[in-house]
C-alpha cells in the first residue's frame, strides 16, 4: 500500500522522478526489430488501402463527369441562366 510520501516522490515535477527518455535512446528504438516490423506491417497494409482510396476517388470523378455532362436534362432555349433567348 502506498503512503503519502511515495505518491509525492513519483510526481512528474519532483526531483526524484526518472525521465522516460533515458530508458530508450531514440537511435535504439528506431533500429529495433520490433519497430522495423511495425513499420513494414504499416507499409504492407497502407499500400492496398491507399490504392483502393485512389480508385474510389477516380471512379467518383468519372461518375461526376457522366452525371453532369451526359445525363443533364435538355436546356430550355428560353432559360436566360443557360444562355438562351429572352421571351420579351
Amino acid at each position: 500500500m502506498l503512503d503519502g510520501q511515495d505518491a509525492v516522490a513519483d510526481e512528474p515535477g519532483s526531483a526524484t522522478a526518472q525521465p522516460s527518455s533515458a530508458a530508450f535512446p531514440p537511435h535504439e528504438l528506431l533500429t529495433s526489430k520490433r519497430y522495423l516490423g511495425a513499420l513494414v506491417l504499416g507499409a504492407v497494409i497502407g499500400m492496398p488501402v491507399a490504392m483502393v482510396a485512389y480508385l474510389f476517388l477516380l471512379g467518383i470523378g468519372q461518375a461526376q463527369q457522366v452525371v453532369f455532362t451526359k445525363c443533364r436534362p435538355p436546356s430550355d432555349p428560353t432559360d436566360r441562366r443557360r444562355g438562351g433567348r429572352s421571351r420579351s
